[in-house]
């Protein structure tokens, strides 16, 4: 099993290359580094499906750094398999560390 995440946006760094394709900014939201008030979706990716079922079963859970998040955990509707959340704003660097 894996977990995948992606972030919504791509890094401020490829936003402003001008000449970064579409594949770059795919690749780029793949990134594990995040920034303070990003979306991020997580997956949990498996090579033998069967692993995962009931699927609707799958449960996610914060089990530290709760402040860290806006809102909490937001399911995403019929894809039991991916989380969404974002980073709190309103954070401090120190708190991320």
């Amino acid at each position: 099993m894996e977990l995948v995440s992606e972030t919504e946006n791509c890094s401020a760094k490829l936003a402003r290359d001008k000449n970064a394709t579409e594949e770059q900014k795919k690749e780029d939201r793949k990134r594990r580094k995040i920034g303070i008030g990003e979306t991020v979706t997580v997956t949990l990716n498996c090579k033998k499906p069967f692993l995962l079922e009931p699927k609707d079963q799958i449960q996610w859970k914060v089990m530290e750094g709760k402040e860290l998040l806006e809102g909490g955990l937001e399911k995403i509707p019929n894809n039991y398999q991916s989380i969404r959340f974002k980073i709190n704003p309103y954070v401090n660097k120190e708190q991320i560390q």
